[in-house]
């Protein structure tokens, strides 16, 4: 029974700080061992085994790194204990991996750097997968965990740089690296489906990257989020949602525990005392997050679940209750309600701001400095996603810097000293909910009908075929909102607007026409000189001129704002009077909404219910309103996490339901209609 990694063989790797060059160990993420549970019988085994796969429904993978680590029955103990059900393993391949199941991940670069195995070596262990896969099972292959580093064994002679380029040349710079240095890897990829039983996977770190993984040709690919060095949850799933929907494949959340600043993951004292990592709180909102989000995949990296008598330390706890809640009670939460897109340019190579190493005014991986645009994506997440830029910091932790970085040193001695770290774990809040999609300008027309709303994001180009498209959807009652400097933004086809040949002037107020309403708290924004073709003007500048603009289309709508990317002069925040806009549109989008103080907020539908889901990252309970647009006043409301029922108020087609969240805890509301 060796092979697997007991707990005093362990060995973390992962990579250091993203400016570095980054990560040591065969695959370049967190390694931990797995404690050593003995107990006789194989009834267990068989138990498991017996569990069918249902390719179509949600996975919960466990990792378990090692040599022949299917062979450790902690495994089972792990699956009835109803922490998972699905498992990944390292080679070497062999039938014993079956022995939980038909959903299985195989972790092997596809490379020799990154892997360590030769190129002989990994064709064998690819085709022994692939002669033990079941056709009727979920079986993938991760042939590309992590490839898009910043250092590490992907780019052993450094990554990629992309100064002075534009960033289309980036884009190629970057596919072209890629596919010249690892062309055993490009064949695997371009392997049809039809000559293999499994799919291939890729686990991608930046948000910037999820379009090309698809690119690549991975079949499913799955977004790391925890890691300190890494973006938020919250945009994350924007992103890889965003290009999920757009390929039309597979998607999913790999969930570390590692926090890189502190040195370390998740670990635990067996008498439940975090001494490194996140806490099992903080992971645990990250998981409840992508199931609501509609994750196909939540990959957990491996890491202790438990203590040294074999008891479930508070993660391996917080997982079990987790796949209590998705695996067995709650398994049809819905569909995410997510009506609306941000359109993006496919070469864009922005990711979002994070931690340590990535709070630069750069894209591709910031070698390239932001334009115009770039500062209007920027505004248009922060103010979609309050705080996401804060996550991997401890902003006022003790034992953190003025700016939040933590110290790890400092850190262990808080812990040790009874210090609570989820007020020093910060996750954001959603001004319109979990509401958007991240797409690029390669999205098929086909697509854009799963969206209400799409937002242009900036200096995107649109070619004649999207351009007729996206006509053609607002005619069928799509909303597109649209911002001066966009390259779209004076083509009268879609916003009834002709540019002036003046050049762009400065405005420092806001008049809505409707109301008369004046804002001259603006901070001034340069617009563009417009003539109104076939349009409507909703608000004016402080000289009259048109600020918002409406063209009606077929059922659909087209929204100008003509201050350039619709941002003030310092591309430092939106203008207030494209906030405002969106805050009008994002209601009618929704069957739910709340009331109350920011917080982190999902909707879902499903047959004849809505779901809400409330996360609430503060110390402090959350008290305020969840409100349904339900279309039938035969409704009851429960509350899933506590298995509760729920009082509420109902005024016609309207239920208020009063709310309370406890600190750092999840709810989640169904209304379900009765009369069905």
């Amino acid at each position: 029974m060796s092979g697997w990694v007991p707990v005093k063989d362990a060995v973390a790797f992962h990579r250091p700080g993203a400016k570095t060059l980054g990560a040591v160990g065969a695959f370049g993420f967190a390694v931990l061992g797995i404690s050593l549970w003995l107990f006789p019988g194989r009834q267990e085994f068989a138990a498991v085994a017996a569990l069918p796969a249902d390719p179509t429904g949600f996975e919960l993978y466990l990792e378990y790194f090692g040599s022949r680590a299917y062979t450790n029955p902690e495994i089972a103990r792990d699956f009835l204990a109803g922490m998972g059900n699905a498992v990944t393993f390292t080679p070497p391949v062999d039938m014993a991996m079956l022995s939980y199941g038909q959903r299985v991940m195989l972790l092997m670069a596809a490379t020799t750097g990154a892997s360590g195995l030769p190129e002989a070596a990994i064709e064998q262990q690819r085709a022994t997968f692939d002669a033990i896969a079941s056709p009727g099972g979920s079986f993938y292959w991760n042939l590309m965990p992590e490839w898009d580093q910043s250092g590490g064994p992907w780019v052993p002679q450094g990554r990629p740089r992309y100064i002075g380029l534009s960033r289309s040349e980036a884009l190629q710079r970057f596919m072209d690296y890629y596919r010249n240095t690892y062309p055993r890897l490009a064949e695997y990829l371009a392997q049809p489906a039809g000559l293999r039983k499994y799919k291939l996977a890729a686990l991608t770190d930046y948000s910037s990257n999820v379009h090309y993984g698809y690119d690549f040709g991975a079949e499913l690919q799955m977004l790391e989020r925890g890691s300190d060095e890494l973006g938020d949850v919250v945009t994350g799933v924007a992103f890889i949602r965003g290009a999920g929907r757009q390929y039309g494949r597979r998607w999913g959340i790999d969930l570390s525990s590692w926090r890189s600043t502190t040195a370390g993951a998740t670990t635990y004292t067996d008498s439940g005392v975090l001494t490194g990592g996140w806490s099992a709180s903080y992971l645990r909102r990250h998981l409840y997050w992508a199931y609501v989000a509609g994750t196909n995949i939540v990959h957990m990296e491996a890491v202790l679940y438990r203590k040294s008598n074999g008891d479930l330390n508070p993660l391996g706890s917080a997982l079990q209750d987790f796949g209590n809640f998705a695996l067995r009670r709650h398994t049809d939460v819905g569909k995410p309600v997510v009506p609306a897109a941000i359109l993006m340019n496919h070469e864009h190579g922005y990711d979002t701001k994070h931690g340590v190493f990535n709070q630069e005014d750069a894209v591709w991986y910031g070698d390239i400095a932001y334009n115009a645009g770039d500062s209007q994506v920027n505004n248009l997440l922060r103010t979609a996603y309050p705080d996401h830029w804060l996550h991997g910091l401890a902003p006022g932790a003790s034992f953190a810097n003025a700016a939040g970085v933590p110290n790890a040193t400092a850190f262990r001695a808080f812990l040790s000293a009874g210090g609570d770290s989820r007020p020093f774990e910060p996750m954001p809040t959603t001004r319109w909910g979990d509401s958007f999609d991240v797409l690029t300008n390669h999205v098929p027309a086909a697509v854009l009908d799963q969206y209400k709303l799409i937002v242009l994001a900036g200096d995107v180009t649109l070619d004649l075929g999207l351009r007729n498209a996206l006509d053609n959807w607002v005619a069928r009652g799509g909303v597109l909102v649209m911002f001066g400097g966009q390259s779209a933004a004076s083509d009268a086809t879609l916003s009834g607007l002709v540019a002036s040949e003046e050049e762009s002037k400065v405005g420092t107020a806001t008049e809505w026409l409707a109301d008369g309403v004046v804002n001259e708290d603006e901070e001034p924004y340069p617009y563009m000189a417009v003539e109104v073709e076939n349009a409507e003007v909703l608000a004016v500048t402080n000289h009259r001129e048109p600020l918002v603009t409406r063209r009606r289309h077929g059922t659909g709508e087209v929204y100008v704002v003509t201050a350039l990317f619709g941002q003030n002069v310092g591309r430092n925040s939106l203008v207030a009077a494209g906030v405002a806009l969106m805050d009008q549109l994002m209601p009618r989008l929704v069957p739910a909404h709340v009331e109350g103080k920011p917080i982190q907020f999902a909707v879902n539908q499903g047959s004849g219910k809505i779901v809400a889901t409330l996360i609430n990252n503060t110390g402090r309970e959350w008290v305020g309103t969840v409100v349904f647009n339900n279309s039938d006043p035969a409704v009851t409301v429960s509350e899933y996490v506590m298995d509760q029922p729920s009082p509420f108020t109902l005024q016609g087609t309207v239920t208020r339901v009063p709310v309370r969240v406890p600190a750092y805890d999840v709810r989640i509301y169904s209304l379900e209609n009765t009369a069905r």
